[in-house]
């Protein structure tokens, strides 16, 4: 009988097991870099954030609680893999809510609950808004290419968290057979009394949406995002594209921030790309953005034209390189891809090459 009941326990526990996993995953992306800004001379380095993918390690599970019902939770961190630094995150969506550079689950920290109505998410995460910029960036937002360096303007120079990433969001994300078309709806809460001085009360509070079609070959995205601030509300748009035909993808898209206060400000660009495979292991990125800051500094525009080769090793492994350069306009001296020039008008140059392991 003894023996009866053991192995039922022993099948108890496998059965438990079958219906929950747990993985770990991540990527170090390293890559040598220079920079140069016209007249701010030029920097060497060696990153560890990533020119390629942002370098990160996660966490992810799954149970399955029957009756088509499941939990998940996600952990993931970023750092910088050429010094062993982490990533800061924040707290509250506001300037004041930084937590310093320690190791924090600054990309995501989310508990879902999953069904066939869809999912219900808790937690950290990208903002539904910014998801649209990736599909029409052809270096993925990321490295010297990266058109998100011609919408560095509001977002950036203003310090606002949410421009990528938003915490405390209640989530919605629709359930896959919808014909292709799926939409996030999120909402973030900057967790500040109702008595807050000064109007604060609703600082740092995020409400944004996604929608998109997402069909071989053709993936159409738009989103909308408004952050509340003392200072003047934070809004951030974009609609995007991208369509595979053989072994050309084009994407493109356009894109918008816009900060809303008593002197209101606003940057447009957009961007337009290709990647080509020109061998089973080999792609070739080409890529080109624009920009227009209305300021109280004026108008101030600014272009952008990347060109870029990624070669496959194996299966998690390639390598890397991308060569761009950003030219500012007229008295225009903002845009650069990660070293400011100080001469108006004047141009900046990025190089990247480096190694990237998925694991």
């Amino acid at each position: 009988m003894k023996k009866v009941l053991a192995l039922a326990a022993l099948a108890a526990c496998g059965t438990a097991s079958a219906q929950s996993s747990v993985s770990i995953f991540g990527t170090m992306d390293t890559s040598y870099q220079n920079l140069k800004g016209e007249g701010n001379g030029s920097v060497s380095r060696v990153t560890g954030s990533g020119a390629n993918y942002p370098s990160r390690l996660g966490f992810r599970g799954v149970e399955d609680l029957g009756g088509g019902l499941k939990v998940g939770f996600l952990l993931e961190l970023a750092y910088n893999a050429d010094d062993g630094t982490g990533v800061p995150s924040n707290t509250n969506n506001q300037r004041n809510g930084s937590s310093g550079q320690g190791i924090a689950f600054n990309r995501a920290s989310t508990i879902s609950l999953m069904g066939s109505p869809g999912e219900l998410r808790l937690g950290r995460d990208f903002t539904a808004s910014y998801l649209v910029r990736p599909q029409g960036d052809v270096f993925g937002n990321i490295g010297s290419g990266s058109a998100l360096s011609m919408l560095l303007g509001l977002g950036t120079a203003n310090t606002v968290p949410t421009s990528v990433r938003a915490s405390n969001q209640i989530m919605y994300l629709t359930p896959s057979g919808l014909g292709g078309f799926n939409a996030r709806a999120a909402y973030g809460l900057g967790e500040n009394p109702s008595n807050a001085p000064g109007g604060t009360a609703k600082d740092g509070r995020y409400v944004g949406f996604r929608a998109g079609y997402s069909v071989a070959p053709l993936n159409v995205y738009v989103g909308y995002g408004r952050t509340t601030l003392a200072t003047g509300d934070y809004v951030q748009s974009g609609i995007a594209a991208n369509y595979v035909i053989g072994a050309v993808t084009l994407m493109g898209g356009v894109f918008q921030e816009r900060i809303q206060a008593a002197v209101s400000a606003r940057s447009t660009a957009w961007s337009l790309g290709t990647k080509i495979k020109v061998s089973d292991t080999g792609e070739v990125k080409f890529g080109l953005a624009s920009a227009n800051q209305n300021a109280a500094a004026g108008n101030r525009d600014g272009s952008l034209m990347a060109v870029g080769y990624v070669h496959t090793l194996s299966r998690r492994t390639l390598v890397y390189t991308t060569l761009a350069r950003i030219n500012n306009k007229g008295t225009a001296a903002l845009y650069h891809n990660g070293r400011p020039t100080t001469v108006p008008g004047g141009s900046t140059n990025g190089f990247d090459i480096g190694i990237r392991h998925d694991f």
